[in-house]
């Protein structure tokens, strides 16, 4: 599989491939385990797709097929490799699968097909700093905002959090460029960069206390 995009930004190497790309491969690369615990987890075909796809695109990443057994979940959910320190998130979205791995512990990544559908539901995510912050027009704004969300909720990985807690500052949308915001007392800062048919959100700042260190 070929993703389109794997590029890096600063410690953290991102990763976003077509599901449908991925299809062809799951029978060939995956073990029959891994297939087998697919139909187990999942009823559905789409997230049957979804959750292989983000194994093949880990272990084309790691240039290792055993990676597709390595992926490991703390009870929140949060994706881990065990005897690693390496960072790692997985998003999907309409057809599409993301992978972040980074050299923080602790990273967050968010890939948001580019509609409509986040300005309509603004009023349900939005603080209330942000409601009279981003009074326009442009669905991109809010895909981006809600997208950056999701990243920082998955960074954060604190259950009970709600999206409408994280709060974000003013930003003029562009390619790509940074959101700054808070939660509380805590400084947040996500990267995001605007592709043709999605937005890619990630933040990778280690929380306090946290250290960093190369992946292999």
């Amino acid at each position: 599989m070929t993703p389109l995009i794997d590029t890096t930004y600063g410690d953290t190497r991102i990763l976003v491939a077509a599901i449908a790309d991925a299809e062809t491969e799951f029978e060939r690369q995956l073990p029959q385990s891994v297939l087998d615990e697919s139909r187990q987890r999942f009823r559905s075909d789409t997230r049957q797709k979804e959750w292989l796809a983000a194994r093949i695109l880990l272990c084309h990443a790691l240039r290792d097929p055993a990676a597709a057994t390595a992926l490991a979940y703390y009870p929140t959910g949060r994706p881990y490799l065990p005897g690693m320190r390496t960072g790692i998130s997985i998003s999907h979205s309409q057809g599409f699968v993301g992978l972040a791995l980074s050299q923080c512990p602790r990273v967050g990544l968010d890939v948001e097909i580019r509609t409509s559908r986040a300005m309509r539901a603004r009023q349900s995510f939005l603080s209330d700093k942000e409601r009279q912050a981003f009074r326009t027009d442009k669905a991109d704004i809010f895909t981006t905002l809600w997208s950056a969300k999701e990243a920082a909720y998955k960074w954060l990985d604190r259950p009970g959090t709600v999206v409408s807690q994280f709060s974000f500052h003013s930003f003029p949308l562009a390619d790509e460029g940074q959101l700054h915001g808070f939660l509380h007392e805590l400084p947040l800062l996500v990267h995001y960069r605007l592709y043709a048919d999605f937005v890619v959100t990630w933040t990778d700042c280690p929380l306090p206390g946290e250290e960093v260190a190369p992946y292999r």
